[in-house]
């Protein structure tokens, strides 16, 4: 299977960005910030909007054909993701909590097209050292993804389910009594057909959040 190296530098680049960027939402949210203070208890919910770097592997698609449309889906490249997700602060530094991640990507070339959707539900759990703004984040649920392609002229369509993973930081940073903003960077994926199908997420969002 041949890549082209302009789009593996561009690849290799993409990554990066996502990580600096990641790093420096963080940053910024430092200990100096208002997010210092507790956020709080009870239930509070997020709509968060972000870029994730996602690679698809299917180990069946090499063996059949390495010349197949579907390996040009193994680079990492930049996809839309949404989050919505819902906490429960249990104590001062827990909270238990479920979300909702959607994520697609579409890469179009002469051979075709491909696009690759996928959508997570991950009940998890955030330690908040201190009992501050800071949040580091593990969860496992369930994950689904569909992918449709162009492959010598006709177009085929696969769907899979399988275990989720989830780890991530954040920081939740105080507007006024109720409402956060949350920057978080993250991985997450999930695991079909007895690992032969991975979809993996690096991923870096910046949300709002509402307590109640």
């Amino acid at each position: 299977m041949e890549r082209p190296h302009s789009s593996d530098r561009g690849n290799c680049l993409s990554i990066k960005a996502l990580l600096l960027a990641g790093a420096a939402m963080l940053s910024l949210a430092g200990p100096g910030s208002a997010a210092a203070r507790s956020p709080g208890s009870g239930w509070s919910l997020a709509l968060s909007a972000g870029l994730a770097a996602g690679t698809w592997s299917d180990n069946s698609f090499r063996v059949v054909d390495e010349r197949d449309r579907v390996p040009r889906l193994y680079a990492d490249e930049g996809g839309v993701l949404l989050r919505a997700a819902a906490t429960n602060r249990l104590l001062p530094g827990l909270d238990a909590g479920v979300e909702v991640t959607a994520w697609s990507r579409a890469l179009d070339d002469s051979p075709g097209d491909a696009h690759l959707d996928a959508l997570l539900l991950l009940p998890s759990l955030g330690w908040h050292p201190g009992g501050g703004g800071l949040s580091l984040r593990a969860g496992m649920g369930l994950g689904m993804a569909r992918l449709s392609y162009q492959q010598r002229g006709e177009i085929h369509v696969g769907r899979f389910t399988g275990a989720a993973v989830l780890l991530a930081a954040g920081w939740e940073v105080p507007l006024g009594e109720r409402w956060t903003v949350v920057p978080r960077a993250g991985y997450s994926g999930f695991a079909a057909g007895g690992l032969d199908v991975w979809v993996g997420l690096l991923s870096v969002s910046c949300g709002v959040g509402r307590r109640f």
